[in-house]
């Protein structure tokens, strides 16, 4: 194991904390980086205090904040302005700023310091156009995909690596992310960067911070416990929309396989991680998930049909080559899921 430590940008966040607890708790010595603007990120400060992971209150996007942490091993980009709704009532420049040129100053930095790179990306680079061509068929409770012709990178399986991401519209935050994703190719082409990337699917589990445009299974199921209304927006407005679910320890074990594999897979490869068709739920789905786990029912009305950019109405990542490159897979089913963000939401309110 090497001694210099492992930075952690968004170390404060959802999923940076659980990474940066994990890794600490398995003897990598941890820097998590954090500007805590995220409603939430605070509360995880003294978390990572109690794991041993050193914190640095810092913004991705200023330069100079990369000389107080010093030289690192490996830097794990899991700092993001996660929404699909970033940029689209108001300016662009913070989802770019620091989706993009905050992932330009850690890439400087790891060709500075001869370490590795990992780039937490999303679904989201995918086109919407590209995957509103996918057949599919509604039935009572989802859409699932048609039996047919499906296009390249489409199968039973879910969405693979090879799905076209141009040409087509992707929302502001997953244009800035696919562009990030192109930036690390080039570094790994041009200046000999050791780097792979990981495209995220839906991640979810306890210490979420649920909102109505990031993170739904947490604010469905806080929703449920507290009584407030819901609404079925997007697609048709019937709740029949999917995606798949992966638990965040799920993705921390496969970082922690992925930082402990030879350098050979660190050579720009891109792969999918998700839950899979196996852990994919529609939001009628959810709604009875959340009813059981909660023992409570909250109003859920239809809304109306009124189509609205970035909506995708099936989206479910095949995590094959991930699974196989790594010896990983997912543990946690969707409801399991489900259940230990419950319990997070009881025991911190």
């Amino acid at each position: 194991m090497n001694d210099s430590p492992i930075l952690v940008s968004g170390g404060a966040g959802f999923v940076g904390a659980h990474l940066s607890i994990h890794l600490a708790q398995r003897g990598y010595p941890v820097v998590a980086l954090d500007n805590l603007c995220r409603t939430g990120s605070e509360g995880n400060v003294a978390r990572l205090a109690d794991a041993g992971v050193r914190f640095v209150m810092g913004d991705v996007r200023d330069p100079n904040v990369y000389d107080d942490i010093g030289k690192v091993s490996c830097i794990v980009d899991a700092c993001a302005l996660p929404s699909v709704l970033e940029g689209m009532q108001s300016s662009v420049r913070p989802v770019i700023e620091t989706n993009l040129n905050g992932t330009l100053l850690q890439l400087e930095h790891a060709v500075r310091w001869e370490a590795k790179l990992m780039l937490l990306s999303t679904s989201r680079v995918l086109p919407v156009d590209g995957l509103a061509s996918i057949p599919l068929q509604m039935t009572e409770q989802r859409v699932e995909l048609q039996a047919g012709d499906l296009p390249d990178g489409c199968s039973l399986r879910g969405i693979s690596e090879a799905f076209p991401v141009h040409p087509g519209h992707r929302t502001f935050y997953g244009t800035s992310k696919l562009a990030a994703e192109m930036l690390v190719a080039e570094f790994v082409a041009f200046k000999g960067l050791r780097a792979l990337i990981n495209r995220c699917g839906v991640l979810a589990g306890p210490g979420q911070f649920g909102r109505i445009d990031q993170g739904v299974m947490m604010y469905w199921l806080q929703a449920h416990r507290d009584g407030i209304p819901l609404e079925y927006l997007g697609f048709d407005g019937s709740g029949r929309q999917v995606r798949d679910f992966l638990h965040v320890a799920d993705l921390a074990k496969l970082i922690e396989n992925q930082i402990q594999a030879p350098d050979s897979a660190w050579n720009g490869n891109l792969f999918h991680v998700g839950g899979g068709l196996q852990n994919s739920l529609s939001l009628r789905e959810l709604t009875a998930i959340c009813q059981r786990i909660t023992g409570r029912k909250t109003a859920v009305k239809a809304a109306e049909f009124a189509p609205r950019p970035g909506d995708i109405p099936w989206l479910v990542m095949d995590s094959s080559q991930a699974q196989s490159t790594f010896q990983w897979a997912p543990q946690a089913d969707a409801e399991q899921i489900a259940i230990d963000a419950f319990n997070s939401l009881n025991n911190n309110g």
